[in-house]
């Protein structure tokens, strides 16, 4: 699963189940690439917003960097 992917599910499920608290560890290198118009973006879905990372109201999320 892409590290994107594994951010989002981590969010969603946190939300989802009224805030409980997930880890998130980042197991493989994640790199923003930009796109047609040259904006830098990460992924798409609930845990992105403006190209970058977003953490909604409500979600818990434990952000380990690989160490």
């Amino acid at each position: 699963m892409r590290p994107q992917d594994k951010w989002n599910a981590a969010i969603e499920e946190s939300l989802y189940n009224g805030g409980k608290q997930v880890a998130f560890t980042l197991t493989d290198n994640w790199l923003a690439l930009p796109d047609k118009d040259y904006k830098t973006s990460f992924g798409k879905g609930v845990g992105f917003s403006n190209g970058g990372l977003y953490m909604p109201a409500g979600a818990n999320i434990v952000f380990d960097l690989n160490g």
